[in-house]
């Protein structure tokens, strides 16, 4: 299953691609067609006993969507805004749970046989661009599996199919626009992705995987832009967590929050020109938003408490 490519070889064929591209015509950087949009940013949030998920709208307004004994953490949006795909531990076991966007029927769409990962390392479902299915990562227990492997669920019939299958762990996949591929992180075997974590793209039924990113350090949470021409992701290469863009043929990352603070969990905004992320540069957990023309960033929950797992 795995097509993994020598850095030589790999460097050929990007530049081949850039050829192509470049040939074509490239329009300026970070500037891609509107979609619709509410404007909303799901993210979660510490309430003092465990964390839950809350909406906020474009003048700040905040809402709670979940609010029960147990961690619930990581949403992220269908693609019409019409449901939201998170984790929780409702049942004990950690499951990928759907709900409406104003968060009523909530139902778990996952088995108690896949443990849907630990709280902080586990990253935001993705949904097909369809609507129709739901990848994540997970540990399988029936096969008694020790590694977290990357499944889709179709959200309908509850059906599960498993896309990756190594010794490693696999993390954090995301949907490319036209849903023929996959981004994920992935550690080597043995280590752990806090320490060693590259960037990956598979077709989307986990074929044809090549490797994108070759750094010391964590490269993770990677996200198509809308117009699938890059890729968003967050990486402490340099000693330090910081915001990274990169072409979608692995080329070129870009460095975009350059702090000497955490900035972790990166989404692009629908119309792609801005992107939502958590910093501590205020001492605490909260979510900023950058524009990418300007560079301007601007703090949206301002408070003491731990904001995380951004998507908007």
């Amino acid at each position: 299953m795995l097509s993994k490519l020598h850095p030589n070889s790999r460097s050929a064929w990007m530049l081949v691609a850039l050829t192509v591209m470049m040939s074509a015509g490239v329009v300026a950087l970070f500037q891609f067609a509107s979609t619709t949009s509410d404007g909303n940013i799901l993210f979660t949030q510490f309430d003092g006993n465990d964390y839950e998920i809350f909406v906020m709208d474009g003048d700040g307004n905040i809402e709670q969507l979940t609010n029960n004994d147990v961690n619930d953490w990581a949403a992220g949006w269908s693609p019409d805004y019409s449901e939201i795909a998170f984790r929780s531990q409702l049942d004990g076991m950690s499951r990928i749970y759907v709900m409406n966007a104003d968060g009523s029927d909530m139902r778990a769409i996952t088995p108690d046989t896949l443990y849907a990962g630990d709280w902080g390392r586990a990253g935001i479902p993705t949904w097909s661009p369809d609507g129709e299915s739901i990848a994540f990562e997970a540990v399988d227990f029936v096969n008694t599996s020790n590694n977290f492997d990357i499944f889709v669920v179709n959200v309908d019939n509850g059906k599960i199919e498993q896309i990756t299958d190594t010794p490693s762990n696999e993390w954090h996949p995301d949907f490319s626009p036209n849903g023929r591929q996959i981004a994920f992180a992935r550690d080597e075997v043995g280590t752990d992705c806090y320490n060693t974590c590259d960037i990956y793209v598979m077709d989307a039924d986990g074929s044809n995987q090549f490797r994108y990113t070759y750094t010391d350090g964590m490269d993770v949470f990677p996200q198509w832009s809308p117009d699938g021409n890059h890729i968003l992701f967050h990486s402490e290469r340099n000693g330090n967590s910081d915001i990274y863009v990169m072409s979608a043929y692995g080329c070129s990352p870009t460095n975009l929050t350059n702090s000497d603070t955490l900035e972790r969990v990166a989404r692009w905004s629908p119309d792609g020109n801005s992107i939502v992320f958590r910093s501590e540069r205020d001492g605490d957990s909260d979510i900023y938003v950058m524009n990418l023309q300007t560079g301007e960033t601007e703090i949206r929950t301002d408070n003491f408490l731990d904001d995380r797992y951004p998507d908007w």
